[in-house]
């Protein structure tokens, strides 16, 4: 009915106060079915977080990413290279084993301006974080998050596989941990 339709839901409310952390693993498929599938489809605004091996932190913001599997926990992000034919540090920081924080963004003009100022390609050695506020690290020792991201997967390199006739390549990544606001 009406009522259920208007039921407050955590999506699109910043990641602040009591949060809990959750090894995927130990949700019941059903559980980790629900929200893979809520974050992950259709085609949410995120962020990806990586280190490089020289400790630079970076940012790479995304639309193409799919949930591929529930068990194992499994998304796939297309990852391309820029005009002049670099790949993404992005990608460059997973080929050299980073793990990869998915932040997922609140559908609001404050993630739309954050997207705006992580999308312009800088060099190797510059992070995206510079001049975008405190970044909340990982109690899990993966890159930190942005405050503004609703829920966050974090996440190991699966495999990386090029795809067909194509500048971009497939990151399958496993999500490890469900980073997400305590809902009550």
């Amino acid at each position: 009915g009406e009522d259920e339709r208007k039921q407050a839901n955590f999506l699109g409310l910043p990641m602040t106060g009591d949060i809990r952390n959750i090894d995927i693993d130990y949700l019941e498929h059903a559980d980790r079915a629900a929200w893979l599938s809520t974050l992950i489809a259709p085609r949410p605004l995120m962020l990806l977080a990586t280190t490089s091996e020289e400790g630079v932190e970076n940012l790479c913001p995304v639309s193409s990413a799919s949930l591929l599997s529930n068990h194992p926990p499994l998304i796939g992000v297309s990852l391309s290279q820029n005009r002049e034919g670099r790949p993404r540090d992005t990608l460059v920081n997973l080929r050299n084993e980073s793990k990869v924080t998915v932040m997922i963004l609140p559908g609001t003009w404050d993630a739309a301006l954050l997207v705006d100022r992580t999308a312009t390609p800088l060099a190797p050695d510059v992070s995206e974080w510079d001049g975008l506020g405190t970044a909340i690290n990982s109690e899990n020792g993966w890159p930190p998050r942005h405050p503004l991201a609703v829920a966050t997967l974090e996440c190991e390199v699966a495999e990386i596989v090029p795809l067909p006739d194509a500048v971009a390549n497939l990151a399958i990544l496993r999500v490890r941990n469900l980073i997400h606001p305590e809902l009550g």
